[in-house]
Formats: C-alpha cells, sequence, structure tokens
C-alpha cells in the first residue's frame, strides 16, 4: 500500500473517530440536559444553526479561494463531517415529532433536502472518479462536444468510403439508420448513470451480424466504425457522470442558502413569540 493509500487511511480513520465521539458527547449531553429539564431545544437549536451557518460557509470558502481561510480539502472535510453531525442534531432538535406549522413543514422539507442531496453528494465524490477511471482517459468536460464532431466526422468519412471503394452501399445505409443518431449526441444518459451497457451491446452485435453480408474490405471498414462507437459510448459515459456532478451542484447550493435563510427567519419567529 502506497503513502497516499495509508495517508488518506489514517485521515478518513481519525475524522470517523472523531466524528463518532462528538455524536456520542451530543447525545450524552442532549440527555443530560433533558434530565434537568433543561429547554434542551434551544440548545440543539442553535448548535444546529451553528452547523447551518459552517456547512454553508464552505460554499464561500470555494467562491473565494484567494482569501487565507485553510486548504480546500480542510473545508471538504469538515463539510462532510459537520453535515452528519447536522443529522444528528436534527434529529433530536425536532425529535419523532412530524412537524405542524408551515413554517415548520417547510424548514423540514428544504433541511430533508439539503441532507439527501449532500449525502448523494458525498457517495458521488467516493465513486464517480473511480467508475470514470475505468473508461478510459480523462475528458475535460469542456471538450466533449468537440471530440464527440470529430467522432462522427470519422464514421462518415468511412461509410462514405465503404460505397467508394465498393459500390455497396449496405454499411452506408446502417450508419444512416442507426448510427447517425447515436454519434449526433450524447446517448444512453441514464444508463450510464445506472450502469446499463445494453444499448452499446446491441449495437456492436448489430455490426457483428453485418459482417456476414460484407467482403473483407467492407469488414475492415465496418470493424473501425465499431471502434468508433466504443469510444463514442465511452464519451457518453464521461458526459454523463460528469454532467451528473454539475447538475448536482445547482440542486445542493441553492438549497442549502435557502435553508440559511429558512433558519434565520426560523430564529427570529421564536424569540418574537418566546
Amino acid at each position: 500500500m502506497g503513502e497516499p493509500v495509508k495517508s488518506f487511511t489514517l485521515r478518513l480513520r481519525r475524522n470517523l473517530l472523531a466524528t463518532g465521539l462528538l455524536a456520542a458527547l451530543a447525545i450524552l449531553g442532549y440527555a443530560a440536559l433533558s434530565a434537568t429539564l433543561a429547554h434542551e431545544n434551544f440548545v440543539t437549536g442553535w448548535i444546529l444553526a451553528s452547523i447551518i451557518a459552517l456547512l454553508a460557509a464552505y460554499n464561500l470558502r470555494r467562491n473565494l479561494p484567494f482569501l487565507p481561510l485553510g486548504s480546500s480539502s480542510g473545508w471538504l472535510q469538515l463539510h462532510i463531517y459537520l453535515g452528519f453531525l447536522g443529522v444528528l442534531f436534527f434529529v433530536l432538535h425536532v425529535g419523532i415529532e412530524v412537524p405542524t406549522g408551515p413554517m415548520e413543514i417547510g424548514l423540514a422539507t428544504v433541511y430533508g433536502l439539503v441532507a439527501g442531496s449532500g449525502i448523494l453528494g458525498f457517495i458521488m465524490a467516493r465513486t464517480v472518479p473511480e467508475r470514470l477511471s475505468r473508461r478510459g482517459e480523462e475528458v475535460l468536460f469542456d471538450r466533449i462536444p468537440k471530440f464527440r464532431r470529430q467522432l462522427m466526422d470519422r464514421a462518415e468519412s468511412l461509410a462514405l468510403r465503404a460505397v467508394e471503394e465498393t459500390g455497396s452501399t449496405t454499411i452506408a445505409d446502417y450508419y444512416t439508420d442507426r448510427l447517425r443518431p447515436f454519434f449526433d449526441g450524447p446517448r444512453n444518459y441514464l444508463g450510464h448513470v445506472l450502469e446499463i451497457s445494453r444499448s452499446r451491446h446491441q449495437l456492436l452485435d448489430e455490426m457483428r451480424d453485418l459482417e456476414r453480408y460484407l467482403n473483407d474490405n467492407e469488414t475492415a471498414i465496418l470493424r473501425e466504425i465499431a471502434e468508433l462507437t466504443r469510444a463514442k459510448d465511452d464519451l457518453d459515459y464521461h458526459y454523463a457522470l460528469q454532467s451528473m456532478m454539475k447538475r448536482w451542484q445547482f440542486v445542493h447550493v441553492p438549497l442549502s442558502f435557502a435553508l440559511l435563510i429558512l433558519v434565520l427567519l426560523h430564529i427570529v419567529v421564536v424569540y418574537a413569540f418566546a
């Protein structure tokens, strides 16, 4: 095991241990407050509000990298483990009761969406890079359309070459009917996210079946097109996973700031009618 992997494993164990200890202390503290008939909801509420504010501050840190506020990786680790602690304090604060008031229902709903999207983002951050590494070299998201166009142009030129060299339109007809729509844009988005490759295998199986009707020259050309089809499918895979990560940010970040605003309103209302 290399040093970077060892360092990551040790850091992960240390962070998990620290988070577990804080969670245990939080539960014990809450039990102690409840036993003394203190206003434990005010304590858990302020702790939860502070956690939400710190979680929202991570987005500000990302947008202001020039400020001397610590490393981005450190903030990310803090964001992750504070997020899990936040879920615990939310449960302690709300309890098992179902919210009834409009503000309470809205606050609980938005918090649930923020927490759920945060957990989803955590899972994606741990799985997507490894999945992408298994499907070819890393491709910059902004360059994917250019590479897609290059693959399409190459496939079209091969289909035209088959007509010019053999006088047969079999490959050209198949390209027009089945492959041009495939090369023309991103395809099988949901399948790539869910690791379903049926569409890819179907096209490759069709081309293998088509080889029975071709001569040697046409077969060689069709196999080149098949390689381009594999490359295009890999490109679509990268597009699907990278765009999923980008779209996640446009959901999680606005919801986080909406939650922060609702928390501030909740605090004002609580103290106004306390």
